[in-house]
């Protein structure tokens, strides 16, 4: 009797600790193929991204409608530890008026990856361009590291392929960083989204902050900005 009960005890602690050791390879297992999207930020010494940009700043008053067409490169230059102790990312930007002119640094910005987010500091002001885990419809302040107004980022599309400039990229998500829309006179709109590919970064950015006197606001425009900057080319040099 007592051999039974023994055989039965060490039986069920066997069948336990395989069951445990299962269900901790599943866990294991299981967040290891979670994807937090980070690739959707890569920190890669050397890698850069080339747009083509156009920006057109409007002042009615003074009669201004001006359209100011270049070409911008962006490029992971060097890493440092910044001022917390993180590993921070030095970002040299690079414009040029035509394609057959040779890139001038224009900038320095500086990109920091946590665990929760991607912060970018852009001109000494701090923004959190992407949060993690990346996921449709998931929300957070794109302004609570500076001291700018709130601003409700969301993603979008996530995970979806998109083609830009005949490049077939297979992940990529929207975030929709503003979209604000005034009824009464003066009308006004704000729009801002930026799209990201996995293992890429940013490959579009579309901003339009604009005050029209009519209902649509191409026309009419009284005062305003618009930006359109489109990915042309990467790689790492």
């Amino acid at each position: 009797m007592h051999f039974c009960t023994n055989l039965i005890i060490k039986r069920s602690s066997a069948l336990l600790g395989l069951s445990l050791v299962l269900l901790v390879s599943c866990r294991e297992d299981s967040a290891l193929e979670y994807d937090l999207g980070y690739d959707y930020y890569p920190e890669t010494i050397g890698a850069y991204v080339e747009y083509e940009v156009t920006e057109i700043v409007h002042d009615d008053p003074v009669a201004l409608h001006d359209t100011n067409h270049y070409y911008l490169k962006e490029q992971i230059e060097s890493s440092f530890i910044d001022d917390q102790g993180r590993t921070a990312y030095r970002l040299e930007r690079f414009k040029k008026d035509s394609l057959h002119h040779a890139w001038q640094i224009s900038d320095v910005w500086v990109s920091v990856k946590t665990e929760k987010h991607l912060e970018k500091v852009e001109e000494n002001e701090t923004f959190l361009r992407l949060l993690f885990s990346v996921k449709d419809d998931k929300e957070w302040d794109g302004n609570a590291a500076n001291t700018r107004d709130a601003w409700e980022y969301t993603y979008k599309d996530v995970n979806q392929p998109l083609t830009l400039s005949g490049v077939a990229f297979s992940e990529t998500a929207r975030i929709i960083q503003r979209d604000l829309r005034v009824t009464e006179i003066p009308i006004a709109h704000e729009y801002v989204e930026e799209i990201y590919a996995k293992d890429v970064g940013l490959v579009q950015k579309y901003h339009k902050e604009l005050r029209s006197i009519g209902f649509n606001d191409t026309t009419n425009v009284q005062e305003g900005y618009e930006l359109y900057m489109y990915y042309m080319s990467h790689g790492v040099e």
